[in-house]
C-alpha cells in the first residue's frame, strides 16, 4: 500500500474543506478533478464531447452571476 505523503492539487476540488475555503466550483472541477486515465475509447469519445459543453455552461453561467 502506498502512503501519500503529499495531497496533490487537483484533488483539492469543490468536495472538500480545502476546495471550498479555495472558492473552488464546477469549472475546476470540469476542467481539472474530473480528469481520468486509461479511459476506454467509448469513454474517451463520450468525454470529448461532454467535457466542451460543460464547460461552456459553467462559465456562461459564471457570467450571468456577476
Amino acid at each position: 500500500m502506498q502512503t501519500l505523503t503529499k495531497i496533490e492539487n487537483y484533488v483539492l476540488d469543490m468536495h472538500t474543506y480545502e476546495g471550498k475555503r479555495r472558492g473552488r466550483g464546477n469549472l475546476f472541477w470540469y476542467e481539472v478533478s474530473s480528469e481520468t486515465v486509461n479511459k476506454k475509447a467509448e469513454y474517451e469519445a463520450w468525454h470529448s464531447w461532454f467535457k466542451p459543453l460543460m464547460l461552456r455552461l459553467t462559465k456562461k453561467k459564471e457570467v450571468k452571476k456577476k
